[in-house]
């Protein structure tokens, strides 16, 4: 697999406002999406494309005296393909951004305390300095734009998710989500609200924190060396997993695991799903067993998982198929 990227051969832009990492003249190759879920446990989800000529009515959402509440904003940007228009990985049209989003309150850090952490791996040339840091209330979102956006070749977007699952690695101690590694994933949208049960409600905004853009090269130089595996003539004994004990790992981190592994497996088949519904379940509940969720979030990460299939499932029957799985491995 040859790495290498040629950005676009054009002059830079900086960075004036949050929405140009998002949207601009240049970035103007399919539809960014936001993705409403303040309606989810109604099966009321709402979904929206936005051009670089509806930016206006897009900023409107942001400007309102009485923000809306749980409202998310892709990555990257989408375009139809087969006459239907959808936010997943094989109707990618242009990637804009890489994304790192930290959980740092599920460690008890603080977002103030995790932004110090960050401050201090940047003065040390550790970790790439963000375009953009996004207050979500609760923890922390990281965007790394890219210069003029990348056409999404085989190569690109491979290189892109290598980039986000190496960066996601480096930041575990403070709170980074694996599963926020897809390129069809919404991270919450600037001066909207983020309501979450258990959780005071709290208005997320953004940072500029670099106004140069990065290319994937640049990113590529703060993570290790793509290294092909070696094929092998026969069979080794696998290693256990650095940090456990043979026979140690809990069922927590296992179901994290296997969470993970079917949003992988989503990502790599392009969508293309049989037996959705088995599937759904079983993230579900993976997704339980594996975290502290409650069961509107649960049901709020399905909705996502759900979007990324090339043909969606029925909302009621979705609905139904989360509480099954909830309600179960709450009890296993």
């Amino acid at each position: 697999m040859n790495l290498s990227y040629a950005p676009h051969k054009h002059q830079e832009n900086l960075i004036s406002e949050w929405q140009d990492c998002y949207i601009t003249a240049e970035k103007n190759v399919g539809m960014i999406a936001t993705l409403d879920l303040s309606r989810i446990a109604y099966n009321e989800p709402k979904q929206f494309f936005w051009t670089y000529e509806s930016l206006g009515k897009l900023l409107s959402l942001t400007e309102r005296e009485k923000p809306y509440t749980n409202v998310y904003l892709s990555l990257n940007a989408f375009c139809e393909v087969n006459g239907q228009m959808k936010r997943s990985a094989n109707n990618l049209a242009q990637i804009r951004n890489v994304g790192i989003d930290l959980d740092c309150y599920k460690l008890g850090i603080s977002p103030d305390q995790c932004k110090e952490e960050l401050f201090k791996l940047i003065a040390h040339s550790k970790l790439p300095n963000p375009n953009l840091v996004i207050n979500s209330g609760n923890g922390v979102q990281l965007i790394y734009s890219i210069q003029g956006g990348a056409a999404p070749t085989n190569e690109i977007k491979w290189l892109t998710m290598y980039i986000t699952r190496e960066l996601t690695g480096q930041l575990i101690d403070l709170g980074a989500d694996y599963q926020t590694c897809t390129l069809e994933r919404v991270f919450r949208l600037p001066y909207t609200l983020n309501k979450k049960e258990g959780y005071p409600t709290k208005l997320v905004t953004a940072e500029i924190w670099n106004r140069r853009e990065w290319h994937l090269n640049e990113l590529m130089d703060y993570v290790k060396p793509y290294k092909p595996m070696k094929k092998r003539s026969k069979l080794r004994t696998v290693t256990p997993l650095k940090g456990y004990k043979k026979g140690t790992r809990t069922l927590t981190q296992m179901n994290m695991a296997r969470a993970n592994d079917i949003l992988n497996l989503v990502h790599i088949r392009n969508g293309e799903i049989e037996n959705r519904n088995i599937l759904t379940y079983d993230y579900a509940f993976a997704l339980t067993l594996g975290s502290d969720m409650s069961h509107l979030e649960v049901l709020t990460a399905t909705f996502q998982l759900d979007i990324s299939f090339t043909s969606s499932q029925k909302k009621n029957v979705l609905k139904t198929t989360v509480k099954s799985a909830y309600e179960r491995a709450t009890k296993f």
